[in-house]
């Protein structure tokens, strides 16, 4: 393949500041990408030779787990999605739109409903299952903050597959197969990965696992403990929440003058507490549901959204502003659950660590008034109780009581047990033994391709972010082949010699045919990062070149005749 006919814009200008990761700045220097709008980005041809690699290794272990490929529409409508229920629960991420006929369709962002109903309407007899089925399709999300260019897009390129099973132990059976499929493909991929417990977020379901490359520009925060193994992302983390004060005998609640102290920080120093013994209260709405909530959690913890919105079954929460609070008779700082003015109004939510703790402080919804020896129940209820905390740096492991870590990752596969969620809602059912209809136990798994890439680049590239030294499955060429001088008519020949003998012998080579200086070519080669270089220079007249092995930085010089030999071996 000659390099002057393959498009790669590789760029000899740093670039700019606001490009916040090495991965995305490298990618775009090599010409890899090119964004077309926030989000969104064309995959050149350099990106797209390593998306179809990464392909080939998910296709060759989906194969090998006995899921098969097929094609599903992007553009879906409506109707499906109402009668799983998710149209309105997936929230402002989903991509809308209307047709000349004003008919409501979405962009998939994955496709539990459009393969239930082919399984639905094709499969009708125990005979048939179980079944796993899968598509490597571009797929869309309006995300609200697009970033980190791959990792975050509104359009991207994923695997999703999904099983069918007759109970619930078959499900269990694809469930581990496809776990250990995606370990396979994350190892051929050059990725280190953690698997979490995740939540199901919009997919639903009962089950999740996450797998996580360790990154330190992850959107996602691994918790982890280094000695008995528990692994969640933040989302669905939690710890051992016992507190020293548990036995403290309950006092009786007193009403102080705390003038111009606000925040939680400033009472705890105001009353010569830890900031663990106050009680903080935080408003929300609902307002597809027109529902407020009022969150009462630990002064040193901030609320978990995930947790929250999955206690009280809401798709979406937002703080009261100023303004609202102040409309609700509420005073800010000084909010508290007793004296509740709208309390007909709010639901109330309380964190689960409260029913531990003794004697707090809490707002009186009074101005320049708090509360001392608040005790939960005595003093006030909740219709909500339950884990909303974000677990923080000292926390306790749940399992083994020891300090737990944290670390960045970025998301690259997700694997759900869904149960009967979707089979039921869309009527997939089969006839069993007894000629008796059964729901079909689902379980679907996703594989970000893009993110993949964006995983590698990040991983591989190196600190300069000149150059990136690919994993062996992933080299997006097998040789590189660089002629120092075009102009020299026995370098060109030589050149396309050694070109064509390597492409009869399926040897897939990108020939730098181009009339540029040899310097550029060489900071070229470095960026497209492939490992082997046949350089062709001032002993072409001798029929030897410089065989360059850039993962052990070795050279030699080497006659045209025993350089077919010697490439094979080493790739």
């Amino acid at each position: 393949m000659k390099q002057s006919r393959f498009l790669i814009p590789t760029s000899k200008v740093e670039i700019g500041d606001d490009v916040t990761c090495k991965s995305l700045s490298f990618m775009l220097k090599a010409g890899m990408i090119k964004q077309i709008a926030a989000g969104v980005y064309s995959y050149l041809p350099l990106a797209w030779n390593i998306i179809k690699k990464i392909e080939d290794i998910v296709r060759l272990e989906m194969n090998k787990a006995e899921s098969y490929e097929l094609n599903m529409p992007i553009m879906q409508p409506k109707e499906l999605w109402d009668e799983s229920g998710r149209w309105e629960k997936y929230g402002k991420e989903l991509m809308r739109m209307k047709d000349r006929k004003d008919r409501d369709f979405c962009l998939q962002p994955t496709s539990e409903e459009v393969i239930t109903t082919i399984v639905r309407d094709n499969v009708k007899s125990w005979r048939l299952l179980p079944l796993n089925l899968f598509q490597i399709q571009t797929k869309f999300r309006d995300e609200a903050r697009p970033r980190f260019g791959l990792m975050r897009g509104r359009e991207f390129i994923m695997k999703d597959s999904y099983s069918f099973d007759l109970n619930e132990e078959g499900l269990d059976y694809q469930y581990h197969l496809m776990e250990k499929a995606y370990e396979n493909i994350f190892n051929k991929c050059g990725l280190k990965t953690i698997k979490v417990n995740a939540d199901n977020g919009a997919i639903g379901g009962s089950e999740s696992i996450e797998f996580m490359a360790v990154s330190e520009i992850g959107e996602d925060t691994l918790v982890y403990c280094d000695k008995c193994g528990y692994q969640a992302n933040l989302e669905k983390a939690t710890a051992n929440y016992d507190f020293a004060i548990v036995n403290e005998d309950i006092k009786d609640i007193e009403l102080i003058d705390t003038p111009n102290i606000m925040s939680i920080d400033d009472i705890a120093s105001f009353l010569s507490f830890e900031t663990n013994r106050t009680a903080k209260y935080i408003t929300f709405k609902d307002d597809t549901n027109n529902k407020y909530y009022l969150v009462v959690i630990q002064g040193n913890y901030d609320i978990n959204e995930t947790k929250l919105l999955n206690l009280v079954k809401a798709q979406e929460l937002r703080m009261l502003s100023d303004d609202e609070i102040i409309e609700q008779n509420l005073v800010k700082g000084f909010i508290g659950a007793i004296n509740f003015n709208p309390k007909d109004k709010f639901i109330i939510v309380l964190d689960e660590a409260l029913l531990k703790l003794k004697n707090f402080t809490a707002g009186a919804n009074v101005k320049d008034k708090h509360y001392i020896n608040v005790n939960y129940e005595r003093d006030f209820k909740a219709d909500f109780i339950g884990d909303v905390k974000e677990v923080h740096t000292n926390d306790k492991c749940v399992v083994c009581n020891e300090t737990l870590s944290f670390d960045k990752g970025i998301e690259v596969g997700q694997i759900f047990k869904l149960g009967t969620v979707y089979s039921e809602a869309l009527g997939c059912t089969y006839l069993d033994k007894n000629q008796k209809a059964q729901p079909m136990w689902m379980g679907c798994y996703g594989i970000g391709i893009s993110r993949i890439l964006m995983a590698v680049v990040e991983a591989y590239v190196n600190e300069d972010n000149n150059s990136i030294i690919y994993p062996k499955l992933l080299q997006p060429f097998d040789v590189h082949l660089i002629m120092v001088d075009g102009k020299k008519e026995k370098q060109l020949s030589l050149a396309n010699e050694i070109s064509d003998l390597l492409v009869d012998n399926n040897i897939n080579v990108l020939f730098d045919d181009r009339h540029e200086r040899v310097g550029s070519k060489f900071a070229d080669s470095d960026l497209i990062g492939v490992n082997i270089r046949i350089i062709v220079g001032k002993k072409a007249d001798e029929n030897v070149v410089e065989l360059v092995n850039r993962l052990d930085s070795t050279k030699i010089e080497i006659n045209k005749d025993e350089l077919l030999k010697t490439i094979k071996g080493m790739i």
